[in-house]
């Protein structure tokens, strides 16, 4: 019986889960709390890989909308009307159709590009920050066998993106 219980609060979680909500939500939909979600995936691998597998979905539905967004896309505005009939029924009447155009966002294309294409479309910034604090961590003595030139350049472009990219000409970044 209560393993059947425990399913049972499963769909319902499941259910929340695919109409997007969180999983915070969904326990507090299925009656549960997270604490007892998370102590039932830990118990029962069976239980995680359907947790994990909802949320997988969840990442390609919000995967799809932000490429939808990033296009942009049309959309068909339906607007319809209550109407009473003589019997004293109502019914629904369409009053007007008009097609919608949703423009290209941005700031979509960019968080698109930079995860699916991050090879091409990286922030150079935020590489070339990452490699000098990754050197400042580790120690300067890293740094000797880089030529000056190139450190440089590379502080140059990771600032204000003049110049040209570092090592773009012959690979070893001297001119």
């Amino acid at each position: 019986m209560y393993k059947l219980k425990r399913w049972r609060r499963l769909r319902a979680i499941s259910k929340s889960l695919t109409k997007g909500s969180g999983i915070g939500a969904s326990c507090v939909a299925a009656g549960i709390s997270r604490n007892t979600l998370l102590k039932w995936r830990k118990e029962e691998p069976r239980i995680n890989k359907f947790i994990e597998n909802h949320l997988e979905n969840q990442i390609g539905t919000v995967e799809d909308a932000l490429l939808k967004s990033a296009v942009g896309f049309t959309y068909e505005e339906v607007t319809q009307e209550l109407i009473k009939t003589l019997e004293g029924t109502e019914t629904r009447k369409v009053v007007k159709k008009v097609t919608k155009h949703v423009s290209p966002n941005v700031t979509a294309c960019l968080a698109y590009l930079f995860n699916k294409a991050a090879d091409r479309w990286a922030d150079r910034r935020a590489l070339v920050n990452n490699f000098v604090s990754n050197v400042n961590n580790s120690g300067r003595d890293k740094l000797k066998d880089i030529p000056l030139p190139l450190l440089k350049r590379m502080r140059d472009y990771a600032n204000n993106g003049k110049g040209s990219e570092p090592g773009s000409e012959n690979g070893s970044g001297l001119n």
